[in-house]
């Protein structure tokens, strides 16, 4: 985000754009382009059955970190379909926590994860 930012040339010095996502994004969602084939057929795949966007993990900006961006992963999708928890709730800054508690409670994020 910081180098898309930067690509502005009005856009201020990195260090502040740097800051400004960090303090402004508080949950990444790491999406990616994968393979699937489980139900294509083999004498006629196509794009759209051999690739597919993916949800793989869901993480929180937790700060910085020798001048990046510092992720706290929560949970994950294994190879095998399945979620799995990867953090814990209680590590999220107190910024996000805060936040999450206007809507939900967030020591119960990830219940229901690894079930």
């Amino acid at each position: 985000m910081v180098r898309l930012a930067l690509r502005n040339p009005q856009a201020p010095r990195s260090e502040a754009v740097l800051a400004e996502v960090v303090n402004t994004v508080d949950l990444v969602l790491h999406a990616a382009i994968v393979r699937g084939g489980a139900n294509r057929s083999q004498s006629e795949p196509t794009l759209s059955e051999t690739r597919k966007r993916k949800l793989l993990s869901v993480s929180c900006v937790a700060g910085l970190d020798d001048g990046r961006p510092l992720l706290q992963e929560l949970v994950a999708l294994r190879p095998d379909g399945r979620w799995h928890r990867v953090g814990s709730p209680a590590a999220m800054p107190e910024r996000v926590w805060a936040k999450l508690a206007d809507v939900s409670d967030p020591s119960r994020l990830l219940d229901g994860f690894d079930d």
